[in-house]
């Protein structure tokens, strides 16, 4: 028999849960945060991507169970994000004699080196005494965001994800990155530096929010960068090298094109976003007023605009309406305002819209956005 859900269930939480009020999805695994701030995970645990002490993936863990063990007591978990396989939670601790609260990062699975929660080392990154409000998860990358709108990355950065101003091996340590105008020129006056108030990682790009303005690095190949033109790209150094990338600067030509700079998007700047989204090669953004701009990889329908095409800029998909978006690897969701849920995309196992039934020729992908069945405006 098919294991596959056509149709939205609901997941039960144990029975001494609270009532749900975040939840992730990474490749093949959940998590979930109730209003008491407790964390639960299910789905496929190969990685350690559970929590749980165990990476076993002959076993998959069919319900949700509660993560304890490598998590502060007294903590309660208040934004977290899976990524392919990989889990990652901010905790925030109660207060302390001295009135002080502190967040911390706590991450597992896949090149986290734990199969159980860990704390990032507060003595190799400088979000150590700092609230942490956001983060996101990738592939093989992960970003950060504090009270000050300050960005910390750490990870894998082959293809330039992390925005340090050039490609690096291997895992790299948490730091702090620059947000750099257009032209790759950090031409921002003193104390007028870009604060960051969202931020998404894909695969292999990722996405920020500031005020009025929003930058993406990594891999953007397929467009989901969202330049309009194409700089040089810095290829990894012994020096690791620094600033923007250019032409003069290569030592050779890479077969892919990335930028190692958190690069304005121009199409929309001045553009007031709440929240970016990323998949494998789409991106997504909507502003407070509920617009939705999608662009990159068009192919399967990814970005909802009747066709398979690629867009290389941001394209206005939704005038009004959007009030949450995500995003999969090649498909996205989106609850609007009038309570109904809408998808998009690749939707072969029904990811996208909730249903079986496929057009003919379709080969499950869904071109433009279509209600979920068995929610509010569903077919």
């Amino acid at each position: 028999a098919e294991n596959v859900l056509r149709v939205p269930t609901p997941v039960q939480l144990p029975a001494d849960a609270a009532q749900p009020l975040l939840v992730s999805c990474g490749e093949e695994h959940t998590a979930c945060v109730d209003s008491a701030g407790a964390l639960y995970t299910w789905g496929k645990n190969d990685s350690g991507q559970l929590g749980n002490g165990r990476d076993d993936d002959t076993n998959p863990c069919r319900k949700p169970r509660r993560v304890k063990a490598g998590l502060p007591p007294r903590g309660k978990v208040t934004a977290l994000s899976c990524g392919a396989r990989s889990t990652a939670v901010i905790v925030e601790e109660a207060a302390s004699d001295d009135g002080v609260t502190t967040t911390t990062i706590y991450s597992f699975g896949r090149y986290q080196y734990s199969n159980q929660p860990h704390a990032l080392n507060p003595l190799n990154h400088p979000f150590a005494n700092a609230i942490i409000t956001h983060i996101s998860c990738g592939c093989d990358h992960s970003a950060a965001i504090d009270d000050a709108g300050r960005v910390l990355t750490w990870g894998y950065n082959e293809r330039g994800q992390l925005g340090r101003g050039s490609a690096s091996e291997g895992k790299q340590p948490p730091a702090l990155i620059e947000l750099w105008d257009w032209d790759g020129a950090a031409d921002f006056a003193p104390g007028a530096r870009p604060f960051a108030t969202h931020i998404a990682c894909g695969y292999h790009h990722t996405l920020i929010a500031a005020k009025n303005e929003t930058f993406t690095c990594g891999y953007g190949e397929h467009g989901q960068l969202g330049h309009l033109t194409r700089k040089g790209t810095a290829l990894p150094s012994e020096d690791g090298g620094e600033g923007p990338s250019s032409n003069a600067r290569r030592s050779a030509v890479v077969p892919h094109y990335f930028e190692s700079t958190a690069r304005r998007v121009s199409v929309i700047s001045g553009v007031e976003i709440a929240q970016v989204n990323a998949g494998q090669g789409i991106s997504a953004a909507h502003t407070s007023s509920g617009s939705l701009y999608v662009w990159g990889d068009g192919r399967c329908g990814s970005l909802g605009l009747g066709d398979q095409s690629s867009r290389k800029t941001p394209v206005l998909m939704l005038r009004s309406g959007a009030v949450l978006t995500a995003q999969g690897p090649c498909h996205s969701l989106t609850v609007a305002s009038d309570g109904c849920a809408y998808g998009w995309g690749y939707s072969a196992y029904a990811q996208a819209c909730g249903s079986g039934r496929l057009h003919n020729g379709s080969r499950g992908f869904r071109f433009a956005p279509t209600g979920v069945l068995g929610l509010a405006g569903g077919e």
